[in-house]
């Protein structure tokens, strides 16, 4: 003989009389058991368990609860970056010395750089300014004057760069250094010895021992065998 279990599927009676009656008590106290009234969830308002649920209701509450949890996610977060900006050290004064010296050197070169080209095409012009039958004198004192005051203004440009520990890479006839120089034009075979430096077309410049800007040079090429 078989029956139903109470908690549904297929259940045989055991041929044992013992055994039957005591799966009949089981039965009939877990039967009676159903009529018990069940003990409210913790947190429950008695006084509202025999209500009947109200859907639109439940949903109001919980959108206002998933609001006030972002609004707890973003306080949150805004919290946590606070304290993560806190705890980041600050800007080492060492490395914002060096990069201020860099930016002040970067600048004085800019200006030399146009210093000597304005004192280079003055000295070019320098003959023609002279030239003409009347006051030649006077616009060659004038003008002579003006070329003095640019190698004042260009020799003391170079002190300010000395102070900073800048100074001009040195490399006319030297070997060609591809760390400190770079060659942008090809000098002809009989102007020097192979790999050497013949011209330099643009100044190169050191900032303690680090290259800060590579000497630009006319430069013999090597003999490839």
């Amino acid at each position: 003989m078989a029956g139903r279990a109470p908690g549904g599927g297929t259940v045989k009676w055991p041929h044992d009389p013992e055994r039957r009656r005591r799966m009949i008590e089981a039965l009939l106290v877990w039967t009676e058991e159903l009529d018990r009234e069940e003990p409210l969830p913790e947190g429950v308002d008695p006084a509202s368990a025999g209500e009947a649920p109200d859907l639109a209701s439940t949903v109001a509450v919980l959108e206002a609860l998933r609001a006030d949890v972002g609004l707890q996610g973003k306080a949150f977060q805004r919290l946590a970056d606070r304290v993560e900006a806190e705890e980041e050290p600050g800007p080492d004064p060492d490395r914002l010395r060096a990069e201020g010296r860099r930016d002040t050197v970067g600048r004085l070169l800019e200006a030399r750089d146009r210093l000597a080209r304005l004192l280079d095409a003055g000295c070019d012009v320098e003959p023609l300014v002279a030239a003409g039958p009347f006051g030649a004198a006077r616009r060659r004192e004038a003008f002579a004057g003006l070329l003095e005051g640019m190698r004042l203004a260009l020799r003391a440009t170079d002190e300010a760069l000395g102070d900073l520990d800048c100074r001009e890479i040195r490399v006319k006839g030297l070997m060609f250094d591809p760390s400190r120089m770079r060659a942008v034009e090809r000098a002809e075979a009989n102007e020097g010895k192979p790999g050497t430096v013949v011209e330099v077309l643009r100044a190169g410049w050191l900032l303690g021992d680090e290259v800060l800007r590579p000497a630009e040079v006319r430069a013999v090429p090597e003999v490839t065998k």
